[in-house]
């Protein structure tokens, strides 16, 4: 049980930390000032990685299963389903308002757009792996840089860092143009109905 009461803090902290790209990605989708629309912009990529970052803390699943007894293995598996649901759902929320601007405010075809999700997906799992790895937060980008840098370059310097990221990259891509649609469908039911 204490393990069960473990998970729900560390997970409530990174669904909080997943939750911040969402918010800001509508925010960059109403405000129509483009320094404005910049500024949420980048600290919506700082903290994007932290969405689909969930998906990663599946290992610890792995890690805790035999420390549970079997009565609460149902439950441990529960929390760790609901995670992965809401890393999914949060890094398509998250994600979805930039492709609107790109199409709104950019006017770009749909190939030209598509590429650039995908650059995006690649940055992703480029912050998802730095933050894995090398453990590397979000905020230490203003807080401290140096050791960003410093993390950045570990990271390029290690072969299988950076095909972690090209595997993360390409599974984030067809995670987002796989469900990304349903997504949208389920928000344009919801609208309707209010």
């Amino acid at each position: 049980m204490d393990i069960l009461l473990f998970n729900m803090q560390w997970m409530i902290y990174n669904v909080v930390l997943a939750i911040i790209p969402v918010v800001l990605g509508f925010l960059m989708l109403k405000f129509r000032s483009k320094k404005l629309k910049i500024t949420i912009g980048l600290v919506w990529f700082a903290f994007l990685p932290n969405t689909i970052y969930m998906l990663t803390d599946i290992n610890h699943l792995l890690e805790q299963w035999n420390q549970v007894s079997n009565s609460y293995k149902p439950l441990l598996v529960f929390q760790y389903v609901s995670l992965m649901i809401f890393a999914v759902i949060t890094f398509i929320s998250a994600q979805y308002p930039f492709e609107k601007i790109l199409k709104r405010d950019f006017k770009l075809g749909s190939i030209p757009r598509t590429i650039i999700l995908i650059i995006v997906d690649f940055l992703v799992a480029f912050g998802v792996i730095l933050g894995g790895i090398e453990r590397v937060n979000s905020w230490q980008i203003v807080t401290d840089p140096k050791s960003v840098l410093q993390n950045i370059s570990i990271l390029f310097h290690s072969q299988a860092q950076v095909g972690l990221v090209i595997g993360f990259g390409g599974l984030f891509s067809v995670i987002y143009f796989s469900f990304h649609d349903r997504l949208i469908q389920i928000s344009k039911r919801i609208k309707k109905t209010q």
